[in-house]
């Protein structure tokens, strides 16, 4: 039977945003489940599919949200990748629902990556930082 609600957020992925809190989230000491690490290619990808697996990771390996156990998801986004770049005609309705919902789970569309938004801002970065709010004017 499938979870009600919102899908539960890794502890990495609110160290990214900035939103982990040690009462809600538990001690950060605590080992994750899965290490961070880049996921091998399967041999049996090819063509545009295999392309777009190596621009995916590239891109996603930085942020430390994917492990090795991301290889299925990946091969099945690049699969359908790979399927509407090399055969739009026959890219259904339903595979495009199916590709949009896989990036959306990678993070590879402007509204997933905003929930991704890692907080990297310097202090420095802050305009108002200077201003001493207790003095007048």
């Amino acid at each position: 039977m499938a979870e009600r609600g919102r899908k539960r957020l890794p502890d990495n992925v609110h160290v990214l945003r900035g939103t982990f809190k040690p009462s809600r989230h538990g001690a950060r000491d605590k080992k994750p489940l899965l290490e961070p690490g880049k996921p091998s290619a399967p041999a049996w990808l090819k063509g545009a599919a295999l392309t777009e697996w190596r621009r995916v990771v590239r891109i996603l390996a930085p942020t430390n949200v994917l492990t090795v156990a991301d290889r299925t998801i990946i091969a099945q986004y690049c699969l359908l990748f790979g399927k509407m770049a090399e055969s739009l005609d026959e890219f259904s309705a339903s595979d495009h629902h199916q590709l949009r919902s896989l990036c959306s789970e990678l993070g590879l569309t402007p509204a997933s990556r905003a929930k991704f938004a890692t907080g990297n801002r310097k202090k420095d970065d802050d305009p108002f930082g200077t201003i001493d709010p207790k003095q007048p004017g």
